[in-house]
This record gives structure tokens, C-alpha cells and sequence, in this order.
């Protein structure tokens, strides 16, 4: 449950090493930058102004930011493409950037990657045209080759038909419900017309005419949606058996053609893909380092760079820059509340809460003077999920697919949460006694919910009530880091709030018939908690030198105050009843299940039940699972979080190679 200290670092070095700075920077992976022109404007950043060998003060007067431009993007954009086509994986290789990043920041090194991607685009773009237009010409074939198998049977002499002098032809498809109007125009149809074959959708016709009558047989066609039989000249010769082996023998002589285009291919993409790789993350760490550069600020002589290093690290960093500290002046300094500056949050839990901080950063990052909530949420979801969702069989369900999700490696943080509510869900089943619905395997370690209802709903709201109180207790620690002295004693979630919220719990036992303090006290110390909180400005004022104001006057501050009472109160109870959700799903998961196991009894088929049951645990694992996961942060977000967590903390980023 920490959030890690966090050191304010300032780098001050001459210009001409700011790439490999920057580049250390970068590996060490360790340093969440700042705008560093901006905290040199806020007179955050560190100067040694004594120093005879750096005039750092003199230099300052004329900083600027980084005015240089991304001027790779095309590049970028070829090798891109190239990557795609050698399909190779756009992938950073570290080991490789690491053992020679100084070699490959040199201009010259820059430069001739940058001439291989340009050749290597060029080369390539001829080689790919050259192999698309040779697919097209075989698909063109092939076409060719249907068409003419629909009249291979046919002593057609398409030679004859195709260089004719005295008529001209015409040979295609026309669709079958057009056919029917040639049929009733034949005696206005000014050309020989022949059916040559007939297909399930399309009928083959000859049409031939005299070249002064082409122009109102094209018309005709037109209106007969006619396709044109389309055949190369060089290929048409004698009858279609003929022009059918041409067509054979040249789709083969394509084919070879196509291999050897693509073999070279293959080879060429070979002895390039090392290359093409190196190329690429040479070109990310020029990219991230361009980056960088728009966070710092320059002067004539040096650079300047400010960012935030975990306390844990600062040997490390150290370390990292040993072989510059005659060109590079670092500065640490901590505690920063007094300049103003926010540090940014970086979590340190152990390895089972550390896979919660997801659905604690879905509400907000905790802020730097703030409890970390991940072990406390940890806990408690795992037993709000168990005591809602206890199975046995289908926890382990949860289980086996939340271990195939950690495989995953885009999905390792929910698959290891999946895994851990498995094992909660699992836990409670046994206290339970439920596999898979069944309540009569085992015998229960606890309870069985579905005979205990009362017991059930009051334990799950005297939980919440103890959950409450924690969260109260978190508020605190968190205020009196805050150093928020007023909030500690006035608000609703400090100690006013806490004594209030016990005087309503008193009061209510007292109606439930379990009187732990005479109900007249109880009364009275809610009416001054009451009224210490609506009354904070006016007791404060009483007590403090610089007096506070009320905002919007005085009657609109006690009017707010009256309605934000009523509003804490409503809050209290809900917040309290809220947790009889745990109970209630509880029973409800019991529930469900005797549905479908009442539905298999009644249709009292074997095959039939069993699949019910099945299809059963499968509603109940994905539907009500679900439902139970959503209620569970519910009840963390708007129960809990509430009491004790702002959630507007600045998340740690360290600078790192990747995309």
C-alpha cells in the first residue's frame, strides 16, 4: 500500500551531447520527464550560480524550446511499407539499439540506413508492379480459359470468327431473361443471330452483321446487356479446342515467370531483413528522442531537462550517466510541496495487489500525498466476488480461462485478476458448500446461504459497516498527510463525519432492539456533529487570523450546508444498506441455478436435464458473473472510494523505447 518516494531531478549539460543523453535517458526507463521550459519559467529548476565553469545563469536569459521538426515521416512511411511486404514484425530491437545507439546517431550512420530504405523502395516498387501484373495476366487467362470450357464441345472456328474481312462478329453472354426479347424480334433484328450454347444463367450468341450495319447492332446490344467474349489475338488460332491450348500453354509460361519474380523476391527479402530491422529501431530512437527534445529547453551553450526519478533508482541513474559526469550537472531535490510541484504517483504493491491497479487507475491515479488503495480494494473485491459468486467448480472455471488470458500478453493483468477471483470464487465454495449449483456434494465449511437468508443479509451489512469504518481510517491518514487540518476535524469524511455516521449507527441499533448507548446521547451527539459540520466557517473564524469567506454570501452558505447535511445523511444510510448487494447475490446465485435445476426436473429427460444444467452454469458464469464483477467495483467506487480517494494524481511515465 505505497506510493513511491520520488526525487526532482535537473540535468544541465553542454547542446552537443543531448542525444546521447537523451538516448540514456531513454534505456534507463527510469525518468518521467517534465516541461522543462516551463518549470525554468516557474523558477523550479535548479542553477548553481557560483560555478565559475558553467555561466548557466547568463545562458538562461535566452532559452527557448526545441524548434526542430520531424522531418522522417516519409522515410518512416517507406519502411513501413517494406516491412509489410518482407513481413516483418514492427518491433523494436533493444539489444541491438543499446550496444551501438552512439555509432547509430552519428549523421553518417543516419544516412545510410536512410539510403538503404530509399533503394530498397525503389527497387522494390518495380518488382511488386511487375508481380501484380503478372497475377492479373493469369487471372485474365484463366478467365478467358471458363469462358471458352462453356463451349469446348463446340466446332466453333474462332480464328475465322475473330479476323473476319467480309462481316463483323460479335461473341458473348447474354442473361436468359433477355434472351426472350431477341426471340420476339427476330424479323426486326438486322444481323445473323446464333445460339451457341446454353448456361444455367447465361446463353452464348454469335451476332453478325455488315460493317454499315455495327453501329445499330452495338445499340441492340446495349439494350440486351450483352458480355463480349473477351480472347487475346496472339492466342486465337484455329477452333476453340486449339485457342484453349494456346491459352494453356501461355498460363504456364506465366506461372514460371511469376515463381522466379517471387523467388527473387524471397531472396531479396532475406538478405535485407536484418537491415530493414536495424533501420527500424534506429529510426524509433531518433523518433523518441525528437520527442524528448520538445519537452526541454535550450539556451546558446546548454540544455536543459527536468523530470522525476523514484528514490530507489537514483544509484541506478547514477550509474547509467557515470561515463558523462565531467559534461553532465545533475541536481536532486525532495519534498517539492513547498515549490508547488506535484511529483507523479508511482505504485509499489507486492505481486498479488499489483494486478489490481488497473481498476484502481479505472477511477483515477492516487495522488503522491495519498493512501494507495490497491492492497485494500485487493482484499476486499476478492471477498466482495467469493461471498457473491461462491462455487467451486464454477471459480475454477474463472480459473482455467483467466490462466489461458495470462498466456496473453496484451491480457496478463486481467487474466491474473481472472485467476485470483477464480480462486476467491473457489474459497467460498467450499464455505458454502456449492459445486457447479450442486449443494449436495459437499458439505458446507460455513453456511449454506439459500437456509440462512436473515443471517446472510445482516452479516453482509455489518461487513460493509466495518468497511465503512475502515475507509473512515483511511481518510484520516490521508488528510493528515495532506496536512488538511480543518478537513480532519470538519468534514464528512473526518472526524465529524466519523462520530456522526457512529451516532446514526447507535441510533439504529437502538430501534433493532440492540441498545449499546442510551438513544438520548446518541441523539444529542449526532445534533452537534450535525452542527459542527454545518456550522465550520463560523467556528473557524472564531479561532483563526485570516478569516474565511463565505461564498456566494452567508445565506447561500448555510443553505449549501443544510442541503449537503441532508445529503451526507442520505449518503451514510445508503452507502450502509448498499452492502446487503453481497447477501443478495449470494441468494440470487443459489437461485438461479434451482431454476434450471427445477426446469431438468420437470422435462425428466437424461440428455435433455443434463444439457440444461449445462447450459445453466454456462448463463451463470458469463451473465450473473458479470453482473457480480461490475457490482463489486460498485461497491469499491461509490461506497468506499468515496470516503477516502480523490483519484487525481499524476501517473508516473517514464520515458521508454516503444510504440
Amino acid at each position: 500500500m505505497a506510493v513511491e518516494k520520488m526525487e526532482y531531478l535537473n540535468i544541465i549539460a553542454p547542446k552537443n551531447y543531448s542525444n546521447e543523453i537523451l538516448a540514456k535517458i531513454i534505456f534507463s526507463e527510469k525518468i518521467h520527464i517534465v516541461d522543462s521550459y516551463v518549470e525554468i519559467k516557474k523558477r523550479n529548476f535548479s542553477v548553481d550560480e557560483e560555478s565559475d565553469e558553467y555561466k548557466m545563469h547568463k545562458d538562461l536569459l535566452k532559452i527557448k524550446r526545441f524548434d526542430g521538426i520531424w522531418d522522417c515521416e516519409k522515410l518512416q512511411s517507406k519502411l513501413e511499407v517494406l516491412m509489410d511486404d518482407f513481413n516483418i514484425e514492427q518491433k523494436i530491437d533493444r539489444d541491438f539499439v543499446r550496444k551501438n545507439y552512439t555509432k547509430i546517431l552519428q549523421d553518417e550512420t543516419c544516412k545510410k540506413y536512410e539510403n538503404m530504405i530509399n533503394t530498397n523502395y525503389a527497387l522494390m516498387e518495380p518488382l511488386r508492379k511487375m508481380i501484380e501484373d503478372e497475377e492479373e495476366q493469369i487471372k485474365k487467362l484463366m478467365k478467358m480459359q471458363i469462358n471458352l470450357n462453356f463451349i469446348e464441345d463446340k466446332d466453333l472456328p474462332l480464328y475465322d470468327i475473330f479476323n473476319s474481312k467480309h462481316l463483323d462478329f460479335k461473341l458473348g453472354y447474354i442473361p436468359k431473361e433477355r434472351v426472350l426479347k431477341i426471340k420476339k424480334n427476330y424479323e426486326n433484328i438486322s444481323s445473323l443471330i446464333f445460339n451457341i450454347g446454353e448456361g444455367n444463367y447465361e446463353s452464348m450468341y454469335l451476332f453478325a452483321c455488315t460493317s454499315d450495319m455495327v453501329e445499330e447492332r452495338e445499340n441492340l446490344l446495349k439494350s440486351l446487356n450483352f458480355s463480349p467474349l473477351t480472347l487475346d489475338d496472339e492466342l486465337v488460332e484455329g477452333d476453340v479446342k486449339k485457342t484453349m491450348e494456346n491459352i494453356e500453354k501461355k498460363i504456364k509460361t506465366e506461372e514460371k515467370e511469376l515463381l522466379e519474380l517471387k523467388l527473387q523476391l524471397k531472396k531479396y527479402k532475406e538478405e535485407k531483413k536484418h537491415d530493414l530491422k536495424d533501420a527500424y529501431s534506429l529510426l524509433m530512437l531518433k523518433k523518441k528522442i525528437f520527442e524528448l527534445k520538445n519537452k526541454m529547453a535550450f539556451g546558446e551553450q546548454f540544455m536543459y531537462l527536468a523530470g522525476w526519478v523514484p528514490k530507489s533508482c537514483i544509484k541506478e541513474i547514477d550509474k547509467i550517466f557515470e561515463d558523462l559526469k565531467k559534461q553532465i550537472i545533475f541536481f536532486y531535490k525532495d519534498n517539492k510541496g513547498e515549490l508547488g510541484i506535484t511529483p507523479p504517483t508511482r505504485l509499489k504493491n507486492n505481486i498479488i495487489s499489483r494486478n489490481f491497479e488497473i481498476l484502481v487507475k479505472l477511477y483515477g491515479i492516487p495522488g503522491y500525498k495519498e493512501v494507495d488503495p490497491t492492497n485494500f480494494l485487493a482484499i476486499t473485491y476478492l471477498l466482495f466476488f467469493g461471498a457473491m459468486f461462491g462455487d467451486v467448480g464454477q471459480g475454477a472455471v474463472f480459473l482455467i480461462f483467466g490462466i489461458f488470458l495470462n498466456k496473453k500478453k496484451e491480457l496478463k493483468s486481467y487474466g491474473k485478476i481472472l485467476m485470483s477471483l477464480g480462486c476467491s470464487s473457489i474459497v467460498f465454495g467450499f464455505l458454502y458448500g456449492s459445486i457447479f449449483g450442486f449443494e449436495h456434494l459437499i458439505h458446507p465449511l460455513f453456511i449454506r446461504p439459500i437456509e440462512n437468508i436473515n443471517y446472510v443479509l445482516s452479516i453482509s451489512v455489518l461487513f460493509g459497516v466495518v468497511l465503512i469504518f475502515l475507509s473512515f481510517l483511511l481518510s484520516f491518514i490521508n488528510l493528515i498527510k495532506q496536512r488538511d487540518f480543518k478537513e480532519i476535524i470538519f468534514s464528512k469524511n473526518g472526524i465529524s463525519g466519523f462520530l456522526l455516521y457512529s451516532s446514526l449507527l447507535l441510533i439504529l441499533s437502538d430501534f433493532i432492539g440492540i441498545e449499546i448507548l442510551n438513544i438520548k446521547i446518541s441523539i444529542s451527539m449526532m445534533i452537534v456533529f450535525i452542527l459542527l459540520m454545518i456550522f465550520k466557517i463560523p467556528i473557524l473564524n472564531l479561532f483563526l487570523e485570516n478569516k474565511e469567506h463565505y461564498e456566494g454570501g452567508i445565506k447561500a452558505y448555510f443553505t449549501e450546508s443544510i442541503f449537503e447535511m441532508i445529503e451526507t445523511l442520505m449518503g451514510f444510510m445508503s452507502n450502509t444498506i448498499s452492502f446487503i448487494r453481497i447477501g443478495a447475490f449470494a441468494l440470487n446465485h443459489v437461485g438461479l441455478f434451482l431454476a434450471f435445476l427445477t426446469m431438468a426436473e420437470l422435462i425428466n429427460n437424461g440428455p435433455f436435464s443434463v444439457l440444461i444444467l449445462i447450459i445453466g452454469n454456462i448463463v451463470i458464469i458469463t451473465l450473473e458473473g458479470l453482473i457480480v464483477f461490475i457490482q463489486g467495483l460498485r461497491l469499491e467506487y461509490y461506497e468506499l472510494f468515496s470516503k477516502y480517494f480523490k483519484g487525481d494524481g499524476i501517473e508516473y511515465k517514464p520515458f521508454k523505447l516503444e510504440y
